[in-house]
């Protein structure tokens, strides 16, 4: 058990481990109710020092588990939402890395970091789209007399800053679903055609996406190499969440859910074919739901997730909670009957 145990570990190089699910699930549902679920299994029976025993192993699980990764996030106000508030959920204050070229709104501070130890933290970085170039959702409002908007120049901007001032991630993880999605709410009647399964406009969206994903992480491997990091940092993405319409005020909706629903079989394709880190962000913490939930239950306002959410997907991503979904090499292959045309 103790072998099964800690090869069954995940970290960022170590996947599908021989006790993978057994300790996923004795680290999601604890030590105590895992020691009960291992005892009317008959596993365990009336001895003491067996029982003791398997505790012992249970402890040294959650100790072994609970070690840190350096996890660099380039993505959208999702993944901001979430370094601030695990930070805050753990009694850690944040603090901004960002320079005059990489402000938010009103001139904010575009990245923040938490360290939770030394080799524990969480960083971000505040994209606007993942197409190296505008136009983006909000170009005017981001738009400084220093500031770069442009995803392209950001990422390589940022990566260099970072890397002044901190040790190389062990995981860097580029997302842009929220604000790639939130551009097309910009563009009138498009918003409806691009939620439309098999109209051009959803296709096209689709093939403009995955196009986008597969240059910028060709640019951050090409940093990767340059910095001489590539065998310490790891690439990867992520799927994205359901947010409400532009069109309502109210936290109650999902109206954007088929273009999501896309965007996210897209990921798990790309993962897949390119062989990327993959965390289904999506099934991973939508899953605690069993997806039997409304906007009103799981939304802070029409696009961004609630705070308890918020902090659940910072436990799942750093490994302070893992499920079968934790870390995957590889996504999932694209769904039989979308067109090969815009696959590739």
């Amino acid at each position: 058990l103790l072998l099964i145990t800690i090869v069954g570990v995940p970290g960022p190089s170590v996947f599908f481990g021989l006790g993978t699910d057994l300790h996923n699930h004795i680290t999601n549902v604890g030590i105590l109710e895992s020691f009960c679920f291992l005892w009317v299994l008959g596993i365990v029976h009336v001895h003491i020092d067996t029982m003791l025993a398997v505790l012992s192993v249970f402890l040294f699980l959650n100790i072994i588990s609970a070690r840190g990764m350096k996890i660099l996030i380039f993505g959208d106000s999702f993944d901001r939402y979430m370094v601030i508030e695990r930070c805050e959920s753990q009694g850690k204050k944040h603090t901004a890395w960002s320079d005059d070229k990489l402000t938010y709104y009103n001139g904010d501070n575009g990245a923040i970091r938490c360290e939770f130890g030394p080799d524990d933290t969480i960083s971000n970085l505040q994209l606007f789209g993942s197409n190296g170039t505008r136009p983006y959702f909000s170009d005017g409002s981001m738009a400084t007399a220093t500031n770069l908007v442009d995803t392209k120049e950001r990422i390589h901007h940022a990566l260099r800053l970072y890397l002044k001032s901190f040790p190389p991630p062990d995981i860097l993880l580029f997302h842009s679903l929220a604000w790639d999605v939130q551009f097309f709410s910009t563009q009138g009647d498009v918003w409806y055609t691009v939620n439309t399964i098999g109209h051009d406009d959803f296709y096209r969206a689709i093939a403009n996406t995955r196009r986008a994903y597969v240059e910028r992480m060709a640019e951050l491997h090409a940093l990767l190499v340059e910095y001489r990091i590539e065998n310490v940092t790891q690439l990867g993405i992520r799927s994205g969440f359901y947010y409400p319409s532009r069109y309502s005020d109210t936290r109650c909706e999902k109206d954007g859910k088929f273009l999501i629903e896309a965007y996210n079989d897209l990921y798990r394709a790309l993962a897949r074919e390119k062989n990327w880190l993959f965390f289904d962000l999506d099934a991973d913490v939508w899953s605690t739901t069993r997806y039997a939930f409304s906007g009103c239950d799981v939304m802070r306002d029409r696009m961004h997730i609630s705070p308890f959410f918020s902090v659940l997907y910072g436990k799942k991503l750093t490994g302070a909670r893992h499920t079968p979904f934790y870390w995957l090499r590889g996504g999932q292959p694209a769904p039989a009957d979308w067109p090969s045309s815009w696959l590739h």
